[in-house]
């Protein structure tokens, strides 16, 4: 199981908000680079596992609301959101 994991933004001292997991391969190794807020409150996340380039999509609960992956070896190293939703993400991938 590869995890890549997002938290919400929490306050200092406060409690953790929500934490997600996605699953990939099973030599569980993944990381995510950069996260990005939206206008709405959703978190987008970029990342990448062994498997390749990923960026995700989560509402404010945590519900993931769409995952993006570019399979190959690559990390998204840097992702943003405009103001009206959309997601722009950077990195490298070899195929």
């Amino acid at each position: 199981m590869t995890e890549l994991v997002a938290a919400r933004p929490l306050p200092a001292q406060g409690p953790l908000l929500w934490q997600q997991t996605l699953i990939g391969t099973a030599n569980g190794f993944g990381q995510a680079f950069s996260v990005a807020v939206d206008n709405q409150g959703n978190v987008v996340t970029a990342g990448g596992t062994n498997i390749g380039f990923t960026v995700a999509k989560f509402d404010r609960d945590g519900t993931l609301l769409w995952q993006q992956n570019l399979n190959g070896t690559g990390y998204a190293f840097s992702v943003a959101v405009d103001n009206q939703g959309n997601v722009v993400a950077a990195g490298v991938t070899e195929k």
